[in-house]
């Protein structure tokens, strides 16, 4: 169990450091917007730190922006 937090905070941080690198790397981007949707708050994830995120994402590329509104969405199981 604390092999998989330690696992997930170094996930994190490659991500983080993959946007930082290219911010125009997409991939990395929804990966990380993903992970922050998915994971619990004590590994460093949470909702409320990939809204900033997606609407930085949605000003460089509004399609990329939406396809990451709806994966977290899609995460929380808001269908709407």
């Amino acid at each position: 169990m604390l092999s998989a937090y330690s696992l997930a905070r170094k996930t994190q941080k490659e991500f983080e450091a993959a946007v930082q690198l290219d911010a125009r790397n997409f991939d990395a981007q929804q990966d990380l917007i993903e992970y922050d949707c998915t994971a619990p708050g004590i590994v460093g994830g949470g909702e409320e730190k990939a809204q900033p995120l997606i609407e930085k994402l949605m000003k460089m590329d509004a399609a990329e922006g939406h396809y990451a509104t709806g994966i977290c969405r899609e995460q929380k199981k808001n269908y709407a």
